[in-house]
């Protein structure tokens, strides 16, 4: 007989609430559900949002022939033993790692998968970070890395070449204030993550990160339901954030991230409430350091609920098929985005947000000026908003300069609404059109 997990996992994620005659707030609710139905509930999300199904695949049904168990190693399964030890030593047996069907595998401490290393399951075993004393309960009062990649601060650590990670879920027991992240690519090469379904993570600089890493695949998968409302601001402000996907957020040895491939994924509900000077940060794909992602591809996404869909320091990106929505800005270039490629992608910012910006260098510095960027053939939805679709930095030092906006379609509520703030000295538009939303009558220039 199959274990059976009897225990809950706090706050699944964000919610609106209004008090009587209260403002309406953002707030990380304490509603429970097991572990399978927030399983089941996450399948059903993800396959109502989910870009290009026919790109997921599927997952292996049963054992491959070689593959190791955790079992094997004295593991239970059952959502309440802590199974670190036999986690472990299944992926130090070298060897994949199946993990049982409907199985729930308890960990406190980081698991490490080394060069060769696959971890799978049928789609339904689920890999659960224990919250409290003694599990991942990492506490951050300043930005270091140390600190941030600590032993209770990760769940999985992937170090080294030709990686696999399929078909299950990572699931965090839900502790507010806790810089904790799910999955960390490091110095790594030749790693593939699939149908991986991530959910309970409050703050982190990136629920997963990939740092100085190559040929990375993140795809056909889910990032939800993950919020913080934490009050102890930490003293270096810049750590106070929750990123879906951040790319570089520290190096190894001054290395840059190159070739990954960010695809079909949903990153939704991963939410913030604006406490500190910065107000919210919450972004879906961060590429965090100027001049990272050479030949990289950010494609077919669906990215929503979040301040921020895209925040591109990098450089050599092509940024395509997504569908991005956001509650502060969609697309962002700064501090030295170049060589950038924004094509047929659907933006939607929400009321009082904005579609695409790009900013000046800060600090003024040429190497952090915004440069050589192609947007062209998206759709910009602008009923909502009075901002315009695409707004370009027009004071100050080392402007954005060489940017190309061309066959953009702007939907708009009112045919006066203006669409692009640029000069021509920085921009060449061609051919953008602006249409009512209603109606589809196109709006003379």
């Amino acid at each position: 007989m199959q274990p059976i997990y009897t225990g809950v996992l706090m706050a699944l994620g964000c919610a609106i609430y209004t008090a009587a005659n209260a403002q309406p707030a953002i707030a990380c609710p304490t509603a429970i559900s097991d572990i399978a139905a927030g399983n089941a509930d996450a399948l059903t999300f993800f396959q109502q949002r989910v870009v290009k199904p026919a790109d997921v695949g599927t997952a292996a049904r049963s054992r491959p022939e070689g593959f190791e168990t955790p079992e094997a190693h004295g593991a239970r399964g059952d959502g309440v033993t802590d199974d670190t030890r036999a986690l472990q030593g299944a992926l130090a047996s070298g060897k994949g790692v199946w993990l049982a069907s409907g199985h729930v595998y308890r960990f406190t401490r980081r698991l490490r998968l080394g060069s060769g290393a696959t971890l799978s399951s049928d789609g339904s075993a689920t890999l659960l970070m224990s919250a409290g004393l003694g599990g991942f309960d990492n506490q951050v009062a300043r930005r270091a890395d140390a600190a941030l990649y600590s032993e209770n601060g990760v769940g999985i650590r992937v170090e080294g070449r030709n990686i696999n990670i399929s078909d299950l879920f990572l699931v965090k027991e839900y502790a507010d204030g806790r810089y904790v992240i799910g999955i960390d690519v490091v110095d790594a090469a030749k790693v593939s993550i699939r149908r991986v379904r991530l959910r309970g993570f409050s703050l982190a600089p990136g629920i997963v990160t990939i740092r100085s890493s190559d040929n990375v695949e993140f795809s056909s998968s889910l990032i939800h339901a993950s919020c913080t409302q934490f009050l102890e601001i930490p003293a270096d402000i810049a750590t106070f954030q929750i990123t879906g996907i951040s790319i570089d957020d520290s190096r190894v040895r001054g290395r840059a991230s190159t070739h990954l491939r960010l695809h079909n994924n949903v990153i939704d509900d991963v939410r913030m409430i604006p406490l500190t000077a910065r107000r919210e940060q919450s972004d879906g794909i961060n590429f965090a350091s100027g001049g990272v992602g050479l030949g990289s591809v950010v494609s077919d996404n669906f990215i929503s609920r979040v301040d921020e869909a895209l925040d591109l320091f990098g450089a050599g990106i092509n940024v395509h098929g997504n569908r991005l929505a956001a509650t502060g800005t969609v697309l962002k270039l700064i501090h030295g985005a170049r060589d950038i490629v924004v094509g047929g992608n659907e933006i939607t910012p929400g009321p009082n947000a904005k579609a695409i910006s790009l900013y000046r260098a800060n600090p003024p510095e040429l190497g952090r000026q915004v440069r050589d960027i192609v947007i062209e053939q998206n759709q910009i939805n602008l009923e909502a908003t009075q901002s315009r679709g695409v707004v370009v930095d027009l004071v100050g030092e080392f402007l954005p300069t060489g940017i190309t906006l061309r066959q953009n379609k702007f939907l708009v509520g009112q045919c006066q609404q203006k669409t692009i703030r640029c000069n021509l000295q920085q921009c060449i538009e061609e051919n953008n059109e602006k249409v009512m939303a209603r109606g589809g009558e196109v709006c003379e220039e």
